[in-house]
């Protein structure tokens, strides 16, 4: 007897469309799977930026490309940036990719640099409901 297909595990909501205020990105690639699969939409809400450990968003980096990512903070006892300033019991933030074993990080990042990169906070999947009534063919006419 064959064992039962099973669904995978997903952690996210399902949306047929975009809430008011929100947008989709298209997911590039499996780093985030199982969660986010490539080809996939995220829904994102850009009216939540506040990093939230733990938490998925939509990050823009300096060269314009986008990608999903988890936060995660940590407290650090002693460092310095890039312009020789030091900081000592401050909470910086990383960002890095959920689905791997072994997986790129970036960080530790000051809070105001990560307010300034993060698009939005991922709130779900994007599955699109269509009826055949509502579908219509280009070059045919409705």
């Amino acid at each position: 007897m064959a064992a039962p297909s099973v669904a995978p595990l997903r952690a996210l909501d399902v949306y047929g469309a975009a809430p008011a205020g929100c947008f989709v990105h298209m997911a590039r690639n499996d780093k985030d799977a199982p969660h986010i699969r490539a080809g996939e939409w995220v829904v994102v809400d850009p009216n939540d930026r506040e990093a939230v450990k733990g938490e998925l968003f939509l990050v823009q980096w300096s060269g314009g490309r986008r990608s999903v990512m988890q936060t995660t903070s940590r407290i650090v006892e002693r460092c310095w940036n890039s312009r020789g300033e030091e900081f000592r019991n401050k909470e910086f933030w990383t960002l890095r990719s959920i689905g791997h074993a072994l997986s790129l990080s970036d960080g530790p990042l000051h809070p105001d640099h990560l307010r300034d990169i993060i698009v939005g906070r991922v709130i779900g999947l994007f599955e699109p409901t269509f009826d055949e009534a509502s579908l219509k063919v280009i070059g045919r006419p409705a």
